[in-house]
């Protein structure tokens, strides 16, 4: 998938996956990743497991900042 259906549902994963982290307060890459693979449409798992572990590192990083 391409273009801005794909670029629609990967904000609205992102949203999903910030509002469960900012709830359960961990967990990004295990919710991240499939949604990634199996909403997005993202073809690799390898892919999508290291973009997924990439957002949570900068939202931790984040976190630590603030």
């Amino acid at each position: 998938m391409h273009g801005p259906e794909a670029l629609a549902l990967a904000a609205a994963s992102g949203a999903l996956v910030g509002l469960l982290l900012s709830v359960f307060g961990g967990g990004g890459s295990v919710l991240a990743a499939p949604l990634l693979l199996y909403l997005v449409g993202v073809k690799d798992a390898h892919v999508a497991i290291a973009t997924s572990a990439a957002a949570v590192a900068v939202n931790a990083l984040a976190g630590l900042v603030v």
